[in-house]
């Protein structure tokens, strides 16, 4: 693993370096869309699959600041320091992204609330779901891991994720609607005004 300089870990503290992966550096600029942040990672894979927190980063740029980086990726025959699990991951629970093989938001949810704290799988689940995720994706791909340890706790995250965000939708529609009513009656209020020249 290349070792950082203090001019590198200074450019990191300025936001100019961003580190993707242990000793790895990319600039910031080159790091603002999946993509971009995708083709760092051709050089360190092979023909592994991006997965985990690494996939979470390419596909929001979000690392938990509690965790140091690291490369997660799932490799189906190989096992070692750079390795985070041994695992075949099936054709559906991966995509491509800027040349790279990479789980699917739905396996990465899986993935995260399977292997770290409640705290930061439900963090990134929320920004995942800000457009990547839908709660029926990763409900069904949590369907596809029983057996595996800590499943009951994501589906029990899964279904609150699901009455939650049902929650804000009703409330998002509730204030859409007073919203409308209050133009409305602003609307009529200005064209009774007109019609009277007041």
């Amino acid at each position: 693993m290349p070792e950082l300089t203090p001019a590198d870990r200074q450019l990191i503290r300025e936001g100019l370096l961003i580190e993707y992966a242990p000793g790895h550096l990319a600039a910031a600029d080159l790091t603002v869309t999946p993509s971009f942040r995708a083709v760092h990672f051709g050089p360190l894979l092979g023909n592994a699959t991006l997965v985990s927190l690494s996939a979470m980063w390419v596909y929001t740029g979000w690392w938990p600041p509690s965790k140091p980086v690291s490369l997660c990726i799932a490799h189906p025959t190989r096992t070692g320091a750079a390795v985070t699990e041994r695992s075949a991951i099936p054709a559906r629970s991966q995509t491509v992204i800027g040349g790279i093989s990479i789980a699917t938001p739905a396996k990465t949810a899986v993935d995260l609330l399977l292997q770290e704290s409640v705290e930061i799988a439900t963090q990134a689940i929320f920004i995942l779901l800000n457009e990547h995720l839908t709660i029926d994706a990763l409900d069904e791909e949590i369907s596809r891991h029983r057996g595996r340890w800590q499943i009951q706790r994501a589906r029990r995250i899964s279904h609150d994720l699901r009455e939650y965000t049902d929650h804000l939708r009703r409330l998002e529609l509730t204030y859409r609607d007073e919203n409308s009513l209050t133009a409305a009656r602003t609307r009529h209020a200005i064209s009774i005004k007109d019609a009277f020249d007041l």
